[in-house]
């Protein structure tokens, strides 16, 4: 995953529209999907090192940071609004059940990507064949659910503050955006409100 570095930082999309970012992050999970799926294609002997290696580094953050911004933010900004006929409590407790079931499978996959990458030898290629598989399929579920109907609901009920809190958590995890990119939207969001 490449970090946003723009040359003038209206360029940003944190900068107006984190959600586009959040959005970015979501098809990045889903790319990760398709890498995953080709290192499953190729045990036990055929993987790449280093992207084993740089997968089993961005997995387990990279989905912490997309639940985290779901779970704080767009949840319970949905609930509180008048998609609470399409979004409802227990749906929201069932995504979130998921995506934790989907974080702690996210730690076996890195250890896994990381036994890879150090080139050790692993016992059972059908057994990591099938986790690396279970694993994407149902990130690449949650992912396009995400983008097909949470992002476009979060888009229609955003606040300038919900907008703002998904941009600083972007920026703490300093997966995405660059810092600056940040204090740039934050100085627009102050200067607009004078």
């Amino acid at each position: 995953m490449t970090s946003l570095k723009p040359q003038n930082l209206t360029e940003c999309p944190a900068v107006e529209q984190p959600l586009v970012t959040f959005a970015r992050l979501i098809r990045e999970k889903i790319n990760v999907c398709e890498q995953l799926e080709h290192i499953a294609d190729r045990l036990p002997n055929q993987v790449n090192v280093d992207q084993c290696a740089k997968l089993a580094e961005l997995l387990p953050d990279m989905l912490g940071l997309c639940d985290d911004i779901n779970q704080r933010v767009i949840f319970p900004l949905l609930l509180r609004h008048q998609s609470q006929r399409y979004f409802t409590h227990s749906m929201a407790q069932r995504l979130v059940d998921e995506r934790m079931m989907d974080q702690g499978y996210a730690l076996e996959v890195s250890e896994l990507l990381d036994q890879l990458a150090k080139a050790e030898s692993i016992r059972n290629a059908e057994a990591s064949g099938y986790l690396l598989r279970s694993f994407f399929e149902t990130v690449r579920r949650s992912s396009a659910f995400d983008l097909e109907y949470i992002v476009p609901m979060t888009r229609q009920y955003s606040t300038e503050r919900e907008l703002g809190t998904i941009a600083s958590m972007l920026k703490r995890q300093r997966l995405i955006i660059d810092a600056s990119c940040i204090s740039t939207r934050q100085a627009l969001t102050s200067h607009r409100l004078h």
